[in-house]
């Protein structure tokens, strides 16, 4: 005979065998641990509002859903040793950060979203890139920082005002950074690090209001690639 869980009760599976298995809970604050569950179909229904939940409180082992498919499985859950990163992961369970068996790890708090090998979106992704605002004047030059994504460079003074880039090999391939000068009494060089280059050249430089251009780095040749300049050509 069923019977509905009262608020706060707590109920433990040990074994249910079956082609479909289902937890259902009608009041809130009932709590279930799920100990050993064999079926085809697992369904889970509750009033609105309510959740599941998987914890390992007290303990060092990873809160995780294992997914088998023929010998191959994945895990969904956090990864302790990772500063309590959200991670799904492929083969292992939940490895480190460095492991090449994690497919995307999300940080807990601040950090970038990491994603094994490529990121493929259909449609657009949408949002606001980080942008920076510089002003520079005579004998100033400003260093590319890892969060830069759109620069806007006021810039005054005799001579050009230098944005210095990161070296490529520093940078994740495909990073792009683009350069916007917002006023200017003088011009706006752009100068990569070392032996890099843009388009093969050394430098490039504009000097009137408004032109702008952005660049891709390419980790296999060194070189920073111009996806776009405004207006076309004005960057030399």
């Amino acid at each position: 005979m069923a019977r509905q869980l009262t608020n706060g009760e707590r109920y433990t599976f040990q074994k249910i065998l079956g082609s479909t298995s289902i937890i259902s809970d009608s009041t809130d604050g009932a709590e279930k641990s799920i100990n050993y569950l064999r079926s085809n179909t697992l369904l889970i229904t509750g009033s609105q509002g309510s959740t599941m939940r998987i914890s390992t409180v007290g303990s060092t082992i990873d809160p995780q859903l294992r997914f088998d498919a023929e010998g191959d499985y994945y895990t969904l859950g956090v990864d302790n040793s990772q500063n309590n990163d959200f991670a799904i992961s492929q083969i292992s369970g939940l490895p480190g950060a460095g492991s090449a068996n994690t497919v995307l790890r999300i940080p807990n708090g601040s950090g970038d979203v990491h994603v094994r090998n490529n990121l493929i979106v259909t449609g657009s992704i949408q949002g606001n890139a980080p942008t920076t605002t510089v002003t520079l004047g005579v004998g100033a030059n400003y260093t590319v920082l890892d969060t830069d994504s759109v620069i806007y460079v006021n810039a005054s003074g005799i001579g050009n005002r230098q944005i210095l880039l990161p070296t490529i090999s520093s940078v994740y391939d495909g990073r792009q950074i683009t350069v916007i000068i917002a006023s200017t009494s003088t011009g706006v060089q752009i100068t990569p690090a070392g032996s890099d280059t843009i388009n093969g050249a050394a430098s490039k430089v504009a000097n009137a209001q408004y032109e702008s251009i952005t660049i891709t780095a390419n980790n296999t040749t060194g070189v920073w690639y111009i996806l776009s300049d405004y207006p076309a050509g004005s960057w030399i």
